[in-house]
């Protein structure tokens, strides 16, 4: 109960693609050693349920640690991964831990993981096989204990199409798939994280904000947000900054809020993912005599995702 509640705080509403995430958070934390990936838009919140997954699970007392895939130099990524001995190459005057030893007993968490080069994903793949790695200048294998998850916003199916992501990392690592839905698919559950974040900014910046004006409400429910949750809580900062009064009011929206990019725009954005209608969703159903795993693969979409669209369509399968 008290999981499920703090789930409910950090993810909450009410809407069936909110419930199905929180689910899933629920179903990947029961596993000790199988991967998760978790795919979604940027300023979904990937991390967060990152964490989630590691906190609710029984590894949760064991170390988080959390590892940005793009802010690794290429010439230092086995010496930060794996560690290294002493004097294994200039500068190494003392031995170092690498973060898969640093995360033994707990999670390690490859943020962006789409972000890596194919000599990564390589060097990444033996490491996780093997259960074990070997320190740059080292000869002997340390064995280490750790559960692998992973996020990107990239659509990886499409860059194993390409040759840019090797297809038997991508198995090794996707044993729970969780995604994340963009903001825009949370419908009225949107309100409930603007007056979270106006409760939270108020307290930063020492105001009273007790009250939201409905124009803003509904500005926001039009606009696409591009950068989801992470943009609305910026925006909401900037808003709460500049006000005056006790109420967010309409002129203080942004002009990104009030004169929104064109949709064109707003597609070729990285990370967006294509709407598919209902009538798409019940002719990939048709097509493929109700069963789901198909459906989804006819559409180009996780099995996860075309759940969601059949529970925002209130369509059942066979």
């Amino acid at each position: 109960m008290l999981e499920a509640s703090l789930l409910d705080n950090l993810f909450p509403g009410r809407e069936p693609a909110t419930s199905h995430l929180r689910e899933q958070i629920l179903e990947a934390a029961a596993s000790r050693r199988l991967p998760v990936i978790v795919i979604g838009e940027r300023g979904t919140g990937k991390a967060l349920v990152a964490r989630e997954v590691h906190r609710l699970s029984p590894r949760g007392s064991g170390p988080f640690v959390a590892v940005d895939c793009t802010a690794i130099p290429a010439a230092l990524f086995e010496s930060e991964m794996f560690g290294h001995e002493r004097g294994a190459f200039t500068g190494a005057i003392a031995s170092k831990r690498g973060l898969f030893q640093e995360a033994d007993g707990g999670t390690l968490f490859l943020d962006e993981i789409g972000e890596l080069s194919l000599e990564q994903q390589a060097k990444l793949l033996v490491a996780i096989q093997e259960r074990s790695i070997r320190r740059v200048g080292g000869t002997a294998s340390i064995p280490v204990d750790v559960r692998i998850t992973a996020a990107t916003n990239r659509d990886l199916d499409q860059m194993m199409a390409d040759g840019r992501f090797r297809r038997d990392l991508y198995d090794r690592v996707r044993g729970f798939l969780i995604e994340v839905p963009p903001l825009r698919e949370r419908g009225a559950d949107l309100e409930l994280y603007v007056h979270r974040f106006v409760s939270q900014w108020s307290n930063e910046e020492r105001k009273a904000i007790v009250a939201v004006d409905p124009g803003v409400i509904e500005a926001f429910h039009r606009y696409p947000w591009p950068g989801n949750v992470r943009e609305l809580e910026l925006v909401i900062g900037r808003m709460v900054a500049r006000a005056r009064g006790d109420e967010l009011t309409a002129d203080l929206l942004p002009e990104e809020i009030t004169e929104p990019p064109d949709a064109a725009a707003i597609e070729r954005a990285p990370g967006r993912r294509r709407e598919f209608s209902r009538t798409d969703v019940e002719r990939a159903l048709a097509r493929n005599r109700g069963i789901v795993r198909r459906a989804a693969r006819d559409l180009g979409v996780a099995r996860n995702t075309f759940y969601r669209l059949m529970d925002r369509y209130r369509i059942r399968s066979r």
